[in-house]
């Protein structure tokens, strides 16, 4: 029985291990898609910011960038 105990723990730890690399590689992957984004709409929008309560885009005037 405590043979048995260790092993479904093992396999447990074994399953968790590979679920967190997924978890990371999925991270970097939004990271990644994230830096990719920013980039995008700095381009097409120049630099700023998102006021978070009303949702606009407010523009950094470029003698502050």
């Amino acid at each position: 029985m405590l043979t048995n105990a260790l092993g479904e723990i093992e396999v447990r730890k074994l399953t968790l291990d590979n679920q967190k690399e997924v978890l990371r590689k999925n991270l970097n992957d939004l990271q990644t898609a994230e830096m990719t984004l920013g980039g995008v709409l700095e381009e097409k929008y120049g630099q700023g910011t998102v006021d978070l309560e009303n949702g606009e885009f407010v523009t950094i005037p470029e003698n502050q960038v």
